[in-house]
């Protein structure tokens, strides 16, 4: 299916922009269907649930960034689809999660960016997410909230990298009935120095 576009996308790599051409507007809109349904319908970083979120608020994730390599930009082993805290807050261009300098391969395409070890967060593609990391439901004074457990050291950087702290301490909140959006409560504080399981 993926090469029903490559005219479009041949094109397109021919404009300053690509990834904005009006050429690719249909591969992306397959693109961000197809990941969904290959990732179950969950962010490739934060685990959560986006069969709910709005059709926009869903990312195509460029894991090594499009506007520092730009080789990859429409390669698949590139893309996923993540939520837009995971992209837009938490990653965005950031490459600091790479072991290794790649700037060799920013500007033409080479298979060894394809290389677990180069990450020390957990690629969506060559990784096995829950080798590493898992997002848990539990009862916590018998209300459900969800509660992330890594296993290995790229589950703990990946838990750091992407702040899913957070999620925990909001999920743990609102189950709780607290709004932590209340300026100077310390609601939020609390929370997560009575939740926090990874000092």
């Amino acid at each position: 299916m993926y090469k029903l576009y490559f005219d479009d996308i041949n094109e397109a790599k021919k404009t300053a922009r690509p990834w904005e051409s009006n050429r690719v507007r249909n591969f992306k809109n397959w693109l961000k269907n197809n990941k969904l349904k290959e990732q179950n319908y969950f962010c490739c970083y934060c685990l959560r649930d986006l069969s709910s979120e709005s059709y926009r608020a869903i990312h195509i994730e460029h894991v090594l960034p499009k506007s520092k390599f730009p080789a990859y930009v429409f390669d698949s082993h590139n893309l996923s689809v993540s939520c837009i805290k995971c992209n837009c807050d938490n990653k965005l261009n950031d490459t600091s999660f790479l072991n290794y300098s790649m700037d060799k391969y920013r500007q033409i395409w080479n298979y060894r960016v394809y290389d677990s070890s180069l990450y020390k967060f957990v690629h969506p593609k060559l990784d096995n997410i829950h080798a590493h990391i898992k997002r848990n439901l539990e009862a916590i004074n018998n209300r459900p909230c969800y509660i992330y457990k890594y296993f290995t050291s790229k589950g703990k950087y990946h838990y750091d990298f992407f702040k899913l702290a957070e999620f925990e301490v909001s999920d743990i909140s609102r189950s709780q009935g607290l709004n932590t959006r209340i300026s100077n409560s310390g609601a939020e504080n609390i929370v997560d120095a009575i939740f926090r399981k990874h000092t």
